[in-house]
């Protein structure tokens, strides 16, 4: 009796699992490189330490981080970039730079739908972004540059790509409660 159990509990696990993970998004497995981190970026921006290229894209996440996205190449055949084209600070994920900064990139946040572009400029120590928020209402996303540069949207309010030029820029994703768009 209990042998036929294990056999009924074995077969609907084996049935069931593969309709389970169908259902997961697709997430980007990040392993924190501090040593390579701290050789680009420093440790924090206004880091008085110098890194080994002042001009070398990083990034730092306020109110959110990057345990469930997925990193893209961000060309038109959005190609799945493995966990080695970013390079982490740390196991909280909110401290990062891309290991090749002439590359574009796209991240992805699951749980959002919110995106994030990220391209390289012409001009050293300069980068174009996009920011998208997805349909989820109430997300808001802001980007800054060391220097105040930024530029910020949400689901009400598209944003065009910008250009900011600095060594560090901090992306704000969060959800805004008490934010209510104008037209409401």
């Amino acid at each position: 009796m209990r042998l036929s159990k294990l056999n009924l509990l074995f077969g609907l696990v084996t049935l069931c699992l593969p309709l389970v993970l169908a259902d997961c998004p697709k997430r980007t497995m990040l392993v924190p490189r501090n040593k390579e981190f701290l050789d680009l970026c420093g440790s924090e921006p206004n880091d008085t330490g110098s890194p080994k290229n002042d001009k070398h894209p990083c990034f730092r996440l306020e109110a959110n981080n990057l345990h469930n996205v997925e990193l893209q190449d961000f060309r038109p055949d959005h190609k799945e970039l493995d966990e080695s084209a970013m390079i982490v600070k740390d196991g909280d994920l909110t401290h990062f730079t891309p290991r090749d900064s002439s590359k574009a990139f796209l991240i992805i946040w699951n749980g959002s739908g919110s995106r994030f572009v990220y391209s390289p400029s012409d001009r050293p120590g300069c980068g174009e972004f996009s920011l998208y928020t997805g349909s989820e209402p109430r997300w808001r996303f802001v980007v800054k540059g060391e220097h105040g540069d930024m530029m910020d949207t949400d689901a009400y309010m598209p944003s065009p790509s910008v250009l900011i030029c600095s060594k560090w820029f901090t992306i704000r994703l969060a959800q805004d409660a008490a934010y209510v768009p104008d037209d409401e």
